[in-house]
């Protein structure tokens, strides 16, 4: 190979590597973004729903509408009741943790007064 050509082969192969290393910051960059998008974002699977398939969308041409109002109403009660079941799942998790925590206040409060006791004995000179 003539020396001019492998000079233009190795700026090619640095301008390649410069730009996978600019591609791979940007996707990491994307990621990071969408991620913080979707930090407060819910994705609820599993719900029932009625697809219309793609030739009778294009038939009807009624293309970017949503769903029929009965669709959305059944697919609104099923979101709805899937929260009511989180609430209540929550709030027990809620309650058995204050109990958990109640009860290991009450054992720390029991054996912080024992331990005053036997300091309070031992500074008189007694023993328990």
């Amino acid at each position: 190979m003539p020396p001019d050509l492998m000079d233009e082969v190795k700026q090619l192969k640095n301008l390649v590597k410069e730009k996978g290393k600019k591609i791979k910051g940007l996707e990491r960059r994307i990621n990071e973004l969408e991620q913080y998008t979707r930090m407060e974002g819910l994705i609820i699977s599993g719900l029932e729903t009625k697809h219309q398939t793609y030739a009778s969308t294009v038939a009807g041409g009624k293309e970017g509408e949503d769903a029929p109002p009965e669709e959305l109403q059944t697919l609104e009660k099923q979101v709805i009741k899937f929260f009511e079941n989180i609430k209540k799942y929550v709030l027990k998790m809620e309650e058995t943790q204050c109990q958990e925590s109640s009860n290991i206040v009450t054992q720390k409060l029991q054996w912080l007064m024992a331990e005053k006791e036997k300091e309070h004995w031992s500074a008189e000179g007694e023993t328990i």
